[in-house]
């Protein structure tokens, strides 16, 4: 240790109070080390403190090279496409629906999830009923492992290009999901009403597949990024409590977006709109979200308390489901309006928002966005749009009380309980490469000391 040996070279015989005690050299070092140790971890404390509160810099992107900006444009027109692509369909689909390397898996993802846009398209020529939903399904199912693939590349491009900005580059890539959310139906509208069925496939896999070139010209090459994963965190992980209880926040908001895609559609057409108005509808709604989910953001930085966030928009999202339809406990005094519908969705858009950006779990949300179109589909079929809101409402509601409840039983308990008893603190991302997962190691070392005086 420098420190060690710079303090023996500053004290080369024992203090005079020390030989008047019947304390040894060693202990006297080894005391001395021990002070050292703690005043470093004091002042490393104290610096973290003075970061993470300070406000943050006014422009992230003025620091970044041409190369960084270019890479950064490469990747948020990825995931633009790729969300705008699984978002495209909800205005017009209902009608046609019978009920190696991270740069090659990246480009790999891109070329497969674009071939599969455009063959998304050729579908409404199979006339056969059962023929035409295997292959929906079998054709999206191939879609989500290639946008699968190049979502976690981008990930991986995003802590070895832009290592002293991660977060910012998340928020900057999330952003651009919420916006080819957004975008999806009311391009997807435009272009069914020009073009049919086949045309907003088509044109968003031309997109994917062109934009390879660019990948391959502007993205670098990664080598070693996932080395020395250990796989025993995400055991531990499990074990929290608090981890099933936000990934059953995560599951219910999700599907209270998702759910809307195949049965919202059909609600609207009783009202004598078209696909391009619908179109617009779903833009609002998810507009909302695009614009509120930074702002949420922002506030979950800034708040401490999580839980409150998550629980509040759960309960909003219960209130917005149940103006949908409207639910038939409302409908007898209220009736059915589009006024009524449309501050529905908008309460959902940010209450959705407001519940799923204080927990970030994407390891959850792979399975989120697949449950919550087939059981639409299967509540809007049987018992209809009115009642299928209801039951979302319920489920949220439920969801809000439950983790209402966890709250106020994790208040009683130490803090360590839930968390540093399994580990959690020490779960590394298995996607970090060696020489960033002890960098991050060492910050997580600093980090414990403010946990541990956080209460002072």
């Amino acid at each position: 240790d420098s420190s060690a040996g710079s303090f023996q070279r500053r004290t080369p015989t024992l203090p005079n109070r020390l030989r008047s005690k019947s304390e040894s050299y060693p202990q006297y070092v080894q005391g001395s080390l021990d002070q050292q140790y703690f005043n470093r971890e004091l002042c490393r404390s104290r610096d973290r403190l003075l970061r993470t509160q300070s406000h943050p810099q006014p422009s992230v992107l003025c620091k970044f090279t041409k190369k960084q900006i270019f890479a950064l444009l490469t990747l948020t027109l990825a995931e633009f496409i790729s969300f705008c692509s699984m978002s495209v369909m909800a205005p017009f689909f209902p009608k046609e629906l019978p009920v190696t390397g991270a740069k090659f898996l990246f480009m790999a993802g891109m070329f497969l999830a674009g071939g599969c846009n455009i063959l998304f398209g050729i579908l409404p020529e199979i006339r056969d009923y059962t023929t035409f939903a295997i292959y929906c399904f079998l054709i999206r199912a191939l879609e989500a492992i290639g946008a699968s693939a190049y979502s976690t590349a981008s990930f991986i491009f995003v802590v070895e290009i832009f290592p002293e900005n991660i977060s910012a580059v998340l928020g900057i890539l999330e952003t651009a999901m919420g916006l080819g959310m957004s975008a999806g139906p009311a391009i997807g509208g435009l272009l069914y009403s020009f073009g049919g069925f086949g045309l907003p496939f088509y044109s968003l896999g031309a997109m994917m597949i062109f934009l390879i070139p660019t990948t391959w010209n502007m993205l670098p090459s990664i080598s070693g990024a996932a080395k020395g994963t250990e796989h025993a965190s995400f055991a531990k992980l499990f074990k929290i409590p608090s981890v099933f209880i936000i990934g059953a926040i995560i599951v219910v908001a999700s599907n209270t977006w998702s759910y809307l895609d195949p049965t919202l559609e059909p609600h609207l057409s009783r009202l004598n709109l078209t696909s391009y108005h619908v179109g617009l509808i779903f833009l609002l709604f998810a507009a909302l979200y695009g614009i509120f989910s930074p702002i949420w953001g922002w506030v979950a930085d800034k708040e401490l308390n999580h839980w409150i966030m998550m629980i509040t928009g759960l309960v909003l999202s219960s209130v917005g489901l149940l103006m949908l339809g409207p639910t038939p406990l409302l409908k007898s005094s209220i009736g059915s309006a589009l006024w009524m519908d449309i501050l529905g969705l908008c309460i959902i858009g940010i209450s959705v928002a407001l519940t799923l950006m204080p927990t970030f779990k994407a390891i959850l949300k792979c399975a989120d966005d697949m449950s919550g179109p087939a059981l639409g589909g299967m509540l809007a079929e049987h018992f209809g749009f009115p009642i299928c809101s209801t039951v979302m409402a319920a489920l949220s509601m439920c969801t809000a009380i439950v983790a209402t409840a966890f709250v106020t039983c994790r208040c009683s308990h130490p803090v360590e309980e839930y968390g540093d008893e399994y580990g959690y603190e020490n779960a590394q991302m298995p996607l970090l490469s060696d020489e960033h997962r002890s960098q991050r190691s060492s910050q997580q070392n600093a980090s414990n000391v403010p946990r541990n005086f956080s209460k002072l």
